[in-house]
C-alpha cells in the first residue's frame, strides 16, 4: 500500500494569495487608517487664551499669540510659563521631579500642563475643530 501525498487537495493553496473578502477588509482597515491620520494630524483651531488654574482658581490668562516668558507662583514655589510661536510650555519650575517641563508645549484647544506638587493647571481655552466631549464623557 502506498502512502498518501504530503499535500492533499484539501490543503492544497489556490494560484491566488487573497480572495475578495480579504481584499476588502484590507481595503477597509487602510481607508480608516488613513481617515483617522488625517483626522489626528490636522491642525486644530489657532487661537484663544492661556488660562492658569492655581489651587483650582483661574490666576492669569494670557492671549496664545503673546510671547515672553511669565513667573507663575505656586504652592512650593515659582513656575516659569513660555509662550512663543503660538505654543505654551513650562521651562522651569520649583517642583522635584520636573515631570510638568517634560510635557512639551501645548498649542491647541483643551490641551493642559499640569504641575501637581504646585497645584498648577495651564490649558488653553478657544474654540476647537474637533468635538470638545469625548466618548468617555457623552
Amino acid at each position: 500500500m502506498s502512502a498518501p501525498p504530503p499535500f492533499s487537495r484539501a490543503f492544497h493553496r489556490s494560484k491566488r494569495p487573497f480572495t475578495r473578502t480579504d481584499l476588502l477588509v484590507i481595503l477597509i482597515v487602510v481607508l480608516v487608517s488613513a481617515g483617522l491620520s488625517v483626522y489626528f494630524w490636522l491642525p486644530g483651531a489657532k487661537g484663544g487664551e492661556v488660562v492658569v488654574y492655581v489651587e483650582n482658581r483661574p490666576r492669569y490668562r494670557f492671549p496664545l499669540t503673546e510671547e515672553g516668558d511669565f513667573v507663575l507662583r505656586g504652592r512650593l514655589g515659582k513656575l516659569v510659563l513660555r509662550l512663543k510661536g503660538g505654543e505654551a510650555r513650562i521651562v522651569a519650575s520649583s517642583c522635584p521631579l520636573k515631570i510638568c517641563i517634560k510635557m512639551g508645549a501645548i498649542s491647541r484647544p483643551g490641551q493642559s500642563l499640569v504641575c501637581l506638587p504646585n497645584r498648577v493647571v495651564v490649558t488653553i481655552k478657544g474654540t476647537s475643530l474637533q468635538k470638545e466631549i469625548d466618548l468617555i464623557t457623552q
